[in-house]
């Protein structure tokens, strides 16, 4: 089995934005620029921390402004750069999959003097498979241009409109059991909501055991072949 999660403003977090400094912001769009015209060679805009890259470590920690109070910190948060994780789950996915995905710390600049009350870090999921079996998934499969770059499937599942949360059977989604062997998270190649990280059931009923997602929505439970 395998879970779908999305980094949203839930009821964990809502309103409350963590963002980029405007310097920061800077130098995250500076760092992510180089990276893709000089080593991924690709004129996109901008690409997710959930495609399977390693990107090279950021120039600086980057600074977020956090209205989060200090007792409303949850282990996933939700910001501009996408899923922020806290060091307990950093050293459980490190448990899982030792050295296989990358965590870029930030400083978080909180009111009235709180302090977070563990480093935070911003999740790169850098494993990308495509673990869907297509002909059993409530998925079609659309072709793209062939000019696309190669980190974009040519054809790809891509989710019916309407998609609601579901977490029991029957199920919408099916993996392969192989494809996901001793993973804990991975992006899902091919998959059109390509920023949305797949999570291994023994991975999530670790996370529930220590407090739960937080700012991330579980959206679908899937089967598994």
């Amino acid at each position: 089995m395998a879970y779908i999660i999305r980094g949203a403003y839930n009821k964990n977090q809502y309103s409350d934005f963590i963002q980029l400094t405007p310097e920061s912001k800077a130098e995250n769009d500076e760092d992510l620029r180089f990276f893709q015209e000089e080593i991924v060679k690709t004129p996109i805009s901008r690409l997710p921390y959930v495609m399977g890259l390693r990107y090279p470590k950021p120039s600086s920690v980057y600074r977020m402004t956090c209205p989060v109070p200090e007792n409303k910190f949850h282990n996933f948060m939700y910001s501009d750069c996408g899923i922020l994780v806290s060091q307990t789950i950093v050293d459980l996915i490190e448990e899982f999959e030792p050295g296989v995905h990358q965590f870029f710390l930030v400083e978080l600049l909180m009111t009235d003097d709180q302090t977070p009350p563990q480093p935070y870090y911003i999740l790169n999921v850098c494993t990308y498979v495509q673990s869907l079996d297509l002909d059993k998934s409530d998925v079609y499969v659309r072709r793209l241009p062939e000019e696309r770059h190669k980190l974009f499937a040519y054809k790809f599942s891509a989710v019916p409109e309407k998609a609601s949360q579901n977490l029991k059977e029957p199920y919408r989604y099916f993996v392969s059991k192989e494809k996901i062997e001793g993973r804990a998270i991975w992006g899902e190649y091919g998959f059109d909501l390509g920023s949305t990280p797949f999570i291994s059931e023994a991975f999530h009923d670790r996370v529930q055991e220590i407090g739960g997602f937080g700012a991330c929505d579980i959206w679908q439970r899937t089967g598994e072949l």
